[in-house]
């Protein structure tokens, strides 16, 4: 196993198991705060619809870099996981930081490999 296959693996299995539960335990509260108006009404809608596409570009990212790693072999699967980590970051923000980082530690990595 090469080195970009095993950080894509630990990035995006932490992606798959972890993140998910970070944003719905410290997330969810932080989205309905800024969810909050001046009166003190809640738009939950808004808040739970961003929950959702953060969870969903967590999990497509990291199922996707997985799968890149594994099965293309190539300096532009490096390039596509630099794509999906940068996606992750822009979706999870700091809540999804240990994955994403690893995610963009693969694309270096891959895209630098000559094999």
């Amino acid at each position: 196993m090469r080195t970009y296959q095993a950080l894509a693996l630990v990035g995006g299995g932490f992606g798959l198991a972890v993140v998910p539960a970070i944003l719905l335990v410290f997330g969810l509260g932080a989205a309905f705060m800024a969810a909050l108006d001046a009166d003190g009404a809640t738009d939950a809608a808004a808040a739970e619809q961003g929950m959702a596409v953060s969870l969903a570009v967590a999990a497509a990212a990291s199922a996707g870099s997985i799968a890149l790693a594994f099965a293309v072999r190539s300096r532009m699967a490096g390039f596509a996981m630099i794509g999906l980590a940068a996606a992750m970051a822009a979706a999870t923000h700091a809540y999804g930081a240990v994955s994403w980082i690893f995610l963009l530690a693969a694309g270096i990595a891959a895209a630098r490999y000559r094999g």
